[in-house]
């Protein structure tokens, strides 16, 4: 006899933990009470005979066995989404996008001008660091960062991703930064694998260069920590013009670090290119 399934609510619970790292804000995303998320968690740790969390006050981080049953989940929530969408309107099936959550919220913002479009699909947005499959069923289009070269799918370049130090007028008062780039050297500089290159392609030597101890995973989270006043960041300037225009980072050089990085639009070559990716190529463009 096959053993058991655990609840679909319970798995839910998982994937939306795993993505917030918050049981609170997991809660609100589902519409139920912190304390009965906390509830499924313990019953699925106990269904599965192992934890899946650690718990640091209100922070959570998943376990190796966490990490991997949500990784998982996340596939297979999104497949019966869609499922569920086919069957209940056909015709109206929304395109199913895979974007990164920095690129969604670069995005967002313009979404009401890609509505108004004749003819336009209805677009889902799967925000996810998870390299999602282009496949029918989970992934229609696919918004990725790297250099491109993926087999067996077309793809285009939507945004360079070159960057630049950005951080807020207030540390940029505290440091005294001015028209010299080597004031950066002794930061406080947010820890980036491209400092080095950066200095070096403005004419300054780094080897005096000091960086922070907390890497971020996504220039949106870097974005924060850089208007908190935590430090420098190095950043795509197109994909922060509000932040820059309401004056809450500033850029204070014009050099750019070009480390071949970009964000591609990817789909498969097979099927009838969408209207979206059009659309999203023009908007690009602007930048």
């Amino acid at each position: 006899m096959a053993a058991r399934l655990p609840p679909l609510d319970s798995l839910r619970a998982l994937d939306a933990c795993v993505r917030h790292l918050n049981f609170t804000r997991a809660a609100e995303e589902l519409g139920i009470t912190q304390g009965a998320v906390s509830l499924r968690i313990r019953n699925l740790e106990r269904e599965i005979g192992q934890p899946l969390f650690v718990r640091h006050g209100p922070q959570v981080r998943p376990t190796e066995a966490g990490t991997r049953l949500a990784s998982d989940m996340a596939d297979i929530l999104v497949r019966i989404r869609n499922a569920v969408d086919t069957v209940r309107d056909p015709v109206k099936r929304p395109l199913l996008v895979s974007t990164t959550p920095t690129f969604a919220s670069f995005l967002t913002p313009f979404l009401a001008e890609y509505r108004q479009q004749p003819g336009g699909n209805p677009i889902r947005l799967d925000v996810t660091q998870t390299v999602r499959t282009v496949e029918p069923g989970l992934c229609d289009v696919a918004i990725r960062s790297g250099i491109g070269g993926w087999p067996g799918l077309a793809q285009e370049c939507l945004l360079r991703l070159k960057r630049t130090p950005m951080l807020s007028p207030v540390l940029a008062r505290r440091i005294n930064c001015g028209e010299d780039p080597a004031i950066l050297l002794h930061g406080p500089l947010i820890t980036d694998r491209g400092w080095e290159a950066w200095f070096r392609g403005a004419g300054v030597d780094p080897v005096d260069m000091a960086t922070g101890t907390i890497e971020y995973p996504t220039q949106d989270l870097l974005a924060q920590a850089a208007v908190a006043g935590e430090g420098v960041a190095l950043l795509t300037p197109a994909l922060f013009e509000p932040l820059l225009a309401s004056g809450a980072l500033i850029q204070p050089f014009a050099h750019m670090l070009d480390d071949g990085m970009g964000y591609f639009v990817v789909y498969r070559a097979v099927e009838s290119r969408p209207a979206f990716i059009d659309w999203l190529i023009a908007l690009c463009a602007r930048y």
